[in-house]
């Protein structure tokens, strides 16, 4: 799910949730997962999961669980980033 500055500060919903400011929640992008199934013309929502209700389809989460930090997200919960989202750092 994708998020505005203005939908993180009070109007976006996540996981049935308003975000209103929420720390854990301040992300221009937050996972999820739905399910819909067309019947005679009309979408059903039929499933969603959110956040850590989605670990279990998250080969990475399965590993990290295993290692001796795990995750190690106290510093950073949304600690995962895209590839082209990283600081750069200069090599020398």
């Amino acid at each position: 799910m994708s998020f505005t500055e203005a939908q993180q500060a009070d109007s976006a919903e996540y996981n049935f949730r308003p975000l209103g400011g929420d720390a854990r929640y301040l992300a221009e992008e937050l996972p999820g997962l739905s399910a819909l199934v067309l019947e005679d013309g009309v979408v059903f929502h039929t499933y969603s999961a959110y956040a850590r209700g989605l670990d279990v389809i998250w080969e990475t989460y399965q590993l990290l669980d295993r290692a001796p930090r795990g995750r190690n997200e106290q510093d950073d919960p949304n600690w995962m980033r895209r590839h082209d989202r990283y600081d750069t750092v200069d090599v020398a």
